[in-house]
């Protein structure tokens, strides 16, 4: 079998600008975003941001079929979407 530490994280990576952009499109409304730097944030914020991309190599070796996150994060924004509206 397979043993050691498995990364059970999706392929690829995105920023929560680019999340927020994306719910915004699938939302089909035209709420302005302002895109701030990781600086700017640290300045408003009480903890620092942490931006890790982490490797999902051994996962992908024995599960082939693991999505990209922006497929993944289309779908829960749909799902979100969905019961928002309730």
């Amino acid at each position: 079998g397979c043993t050691g530490i498995f990364n059970m994280v999706n392929s690829g990576s995105l920023s929560p600008f680019e999340i927020v952009k994306r719910y915004h499109e699938l939302k089909g409304d035209e709420m302005k975003t302002t895109f701030i730097t990781p600086e700017q944030l640290d300045d408003i914020t009480s903890a620092r941001r942490s931006n890790c991309i982490i490797s999902n190599n051994k996962l992908k070796e024995i599960v082939p079929s693991v999505r990209d996150i922006s497929e993944v994060v289309d779908i829960c924004i749909n799902e979100y979407i969905e019961n928002e509206e309730k």
